[in-house]
């Protein structure tokens, strides 16, 4: 029996280390592209539609992935990808190669990644709480640290920048990335049981289901939109 106490810490830090690195990779791409690479107002709004797209289109597949690969793996991966690519940003920054382009790629990649971190770190809660009341402060501990750093990471990253420049704020983000990702490691969940025929036959038949789920969101006229 793995100690749930000490899992949960060891969330609680990987998921701040992830949204300080989150925010300060996001607020130093939007300034590295306003200040060094010359974008306009068009790109700029690519840029932000760009980041809104990767929620819409990531979230279904990342349920699917949770449920089929378990959270804690997920997040190691949504994390070690982060890690890459803020270390492209970083090297392509620093060299003065990169470009608007390569940088709306880089920055939609990134937003899948978030939406595949955010949404195991919510899906392991159970696994790491004994009772419903301890989950739900465990998940309001992790959105208040979100909401937290959201504000305060941009309100020094824009006096750093100015400072110091992109190259390492961007390293800063990385680093903070990494430390999220080695984190994730120490936290371990309930053991699983053996699963029984039932479960195995739902397990099995989840890829139909994640399709229905597909068309029913395209065949709905709202959710469309």
């Amino acid at each position: 029996m793995p100690d749930l106490q000490k899992s949960q810490r060891m969330l609680l830090r990987s998921n701040a280390a992830d949204a300080a690195g989150r925010n300060l990779g996001d607020f130093t791409v939007e300034l590295l592209f306003i200040s060094t690479l010359a974008a306009d107002a068009f790109d700029m709004g690519l840029l932000n539609a760009l980041g809104t797209l990767a929620f819409v289109a990531a979230t279904l597949p990342a349920g699917y992935l949770v449920d089929r690969l378990g959270p804690l793996r997920v997040l190691r991966l949504g994390l070690g990808a982060k890690v890459a690519l803020m270390v492209c940003l970083l090297i392509l920054s620093a060299a003065g190669a990169l470009s608007v382009a390569l940088g709306l790629v880089l920055a939609t990649l990134l937003g899948f990644c978030n939406v595949f971190s955010e949404t195991s770190q919510a899906a392991a809660a159970p696994a790491l709480a004994d009772e419903r009341t301890s989950m739900a402060r465990l998940i309001a501990r992790l959105a208040a640290a979100d909401q937290a750093l959201s504000i305060i990471i941009p309100a020094a990253a824009g006096t750093l920048f100015a400072l110091l420049g992109a190259p390492p704020l961007l390293a800063a983000a990385a680093a903070l990335l990494l430390a999220a990702f080695g984190t994730s490691y120490a936290v371990r969940g309930k053991t699983a049981t053996r699963p029984t025929e039932a479960e195995a036959g739902r397990s099995a038949s989840r890829q139909g289901a994640f399709a229905a789920g597909l068309r029913y969101v395209w065949n709905s006229r709202y959710s469309r939109r």
